[in-house]
């Protein structure tokens, strides 16, 4: 019972220093903010003789940073990938005059460039030999890596 009301009273202490340094146009935005906080406090014990539970789950600072980069690595590595798309694609259409969606796998090395395309997949329509090697050869890769999936 004592860590409620410590914690009552701590909440209302934070509402009351953050009223004072705060400038007089946030005056309301704040009250609004930290009477929630406070109130929320105060309603904590009822929510879990309800069976709610409030959880926050923080995570390491090493954990978040780390997730946030693999977020960054992600979409660089999908915006490299869809570079290669739209090469490949314009290259179909000027050189062959094909029109086809294209997919494809990239490999990249630790500072986020490509080393190598691993596979193309092109679907909607069948791929000449010659464009099939020609894929093959601009991309690095042999040309049973180069797959047509017809939809």
């Amino acid at each position: 019972m004592s860590e409620y009301i410590l914690t009552i009273i701590g909440a209302a202490l934070l509402a009351a220093m953050t009223n004072l340094i705060s400038p007089d146009k946030w005056q309301p935005y704040i009250r609004t903010a930290t009477g929630l906080v406070v109130m929320s406090v105060i309603l904590s014990p009822i929510a879990s003789m309800r069976g709610i539970e409030f959880k926050m789950e923080f995570k390491a600072p090493e954990t978040a940073i780390e997730d946030g980069e693999n977020i960054q690595m992600e979409a660089i590595k999908e915006g490299l990938e869809q570079r290669v798309i739209e090469d490949a694609k314009m290259r179909l259409e000027n050189e062959f005059g094909i029109t086809a969606e294209v997919d494809v796998e990239i490999k990249t090395n630790a500072d986020m460039q490509i080393e190598r395309v691993e596979e193309i997949v092109v679907s909607g329509t069948e791929l000449t030999a010659a464009a099939k090697n020609r894929l093959a050869e601009v991309y690095g890769l042999n040309p049973d890596e180069v797959i047509t999936d017809d939809r």
